[in-house]
């Protein structure tokens, strides 16, 4: 039930008002993807990578995010009620008018002092929310224990499939995320460039 479009490369891609209930979008790439206005409830976000991506007045009702890459997305009036947020990476993320949010799901994502919640709600405290003021080997610290929970959300939906899980290797989970954004950040900036004349 639902599109499957796991691991799909969607960088960019304009998704406006589309309908995605129930979409599989387990460990794609959604970076800068335009999503105003899509229908993703229930749709499955699990470990997919949606930096700076646009997810103004989107319906992200019982969505799974856990684990998703949120970092400086922008939720203008998205609807997130009742969605599942545990280990949402929300640093720089734009949540002040988002909808349906509540104090418990802030409580579960990670974010820094950079991202933006209601009015509403309070900044959490605990180990999840980074000063930026802070930096250094506790901010390092941090982001390897959050890459850590990405693999292992990645070897749960492996798992879950029958299939087998990717962090037995000797890399350390932070070492393999950090690839993977490097090539990501790469192929990015390819298709930023222009064309060159084939004349």
């Amino acid at each position: 039930m639902g599109t499957h479009l796991e691991k799909a490369w969607l960088f960019g891609a304009h998704l406006q008002g589309a309908w995605l209930n129930q979409a599989h979008f387990e460990s794609a790439t959604l970076r800068r993807a335009h999503l105003e206005g899509a229908f993703l409830a229930q749709a499955n976000l699990q470990a997919a990578d949606l930096t700076d991506a646009h997810l103004g007045s989107a319906d992200l009702s019982l969505a799974r995010m856990e684990s998703a890459r949120f970092e400086r997305a922008c939720f203008d009036g998205a609807s997130f009620d009742r969605a599942l947020t545990s280990d949402a990476f929300m640093d720089g993320a734009d949540l002040s008018s988002a909808r349906e949010i509540t104090q418990e799901q802030i409580e579960i994502m990670w974010g820094d002092s950079a991202t933006k919640l209601p009015m509403t709600l309070r900044r959490p405290t605990n180990d999840f929310w980074l000063d930026l003021e802070v930096g250094g080997e506790a901010g390092d610290s941090r982001d390897e224990r959050w890459f850590a929970l990405w693999r292992q959300r990645l070897d749960e939906i492996a798992e879950s499939r029958g299939g087998k899980p990717r962090s037995k290797s000797n890399l350390s989970a932070a070492a393999r995320i950090g690839d993977s954004v490097r090539v990501s950040s790469r192929l990015e900036a390819q298709a930023m460039e222009p064309r060159k004349s084939s004349h």
